[in-house]
C-alpha cells in the first residue's frame, strides 16, 4: 500500500506496474490482502514449487502484524518453528508450506553494510562495484612467500652469507673425509 511513500513515490510505483503489466491487488482490508496475495502466487507458479519467498520490507500482507516482526528474524530461515503468530502473513503461510523464507528489514542498514547508495545519481552497472569485490589477504600463502623470499634473500642476494654457508658444508665434509 505504499503508506511510508510520498503520493509521489506511490504514484511513481502505480506507473511502473502499468508500464510492466503487473496488476495490482487492491483489498478491502488485511485479512484479504493475504488472501489474495497466497492466491495470486498460488495462480502464478501454476503448479510448480517455490524455491524460496523473499520479503523485502515490512508490509503487514507479508508478516501479518508488526508484532510478528521482532519474531521473524532476519535472512534465510529454512523453518520459523512455532510461534504465537499475532496474525499469519504471506511469509508465514510460505514457511508453514516448507518454502524457505528471506526476510530483508532495514534496507537502509543493509545498504550501509554493503556500500551501496540508497538513491544512486547514476545507475550502478549489474555485476560491477564496491558489493562484488572483496579485498581479502590469504595468511598461510603469505607466510608461505615470506619464507621463500627470505630464502632467496639469503642465497642469492647476499652471496657473503651464501659463501659462509658452502664453506661450512665443504669443511664438515673435509672434516668427515680424513
Amino acid at each position: 500500500m505504499g503508506r511510508g511513500l510520498s503520493p509521489l513515490g506511490r504514484q511513481k510505483i502505480l506507473d511502473a506496474m502499468d508500464r510492466n503489466g503487473v496488476r495490482q491487488l487492491v483489498s478491502a482490508n488485511l485479512d484479504e490482502a493475504i488472501v489474495k496475495r497466497m492466491a495470486f502466487y498460488e495462480e502464478e507458479s501454476r503448479g510448480r514449487l517455490f524455491r524460496a519467498f523473499v520479503n523485502v520490507g515490512g508490509g503487514l500482507a507479508a508478516i501479518g502484524s508488526s508484532q510478528n516482526r521482532s519474531l521473524i528474524p532476519p535472512g534465510l530461515s529454512f523453518d520459523l518453528g512455532p510461534k504465537n503468530w499475532t496474525r499469519k502473513g504471506v511469509l508465514i503461510l510460505m514457511a508453514e508450506k516448507g518454502i524457505p523464507v528471506i526476510q530483508l528489514l532495514n534496507m537502509a542498514e543493509i545498504a550501509e553494510e554493503a556500500g551501496l547508495p540508497l538513491t544512486p545519481e547514476d545507475l550502478p552497472v549489474p555485476g560491477e562495484g564496491d558489493v562484488f569485490i572483496k579485498s581479502s589477504y590469504r595468511l598461510g600463502l603469505s607466510f608461505i612467500f615470506f619464507v621463500l623470499y627470505s630464502a632467496l634473500c639469503v642465497f642469492v642476494l647476499a652471496p657473503e652469507i651464501r659463501q659462509g654457508v658452502f664453506d661450512r658444508v665443504r669443511g664438515k665434509m673435509d672434516g668427515d673425509a680424513i
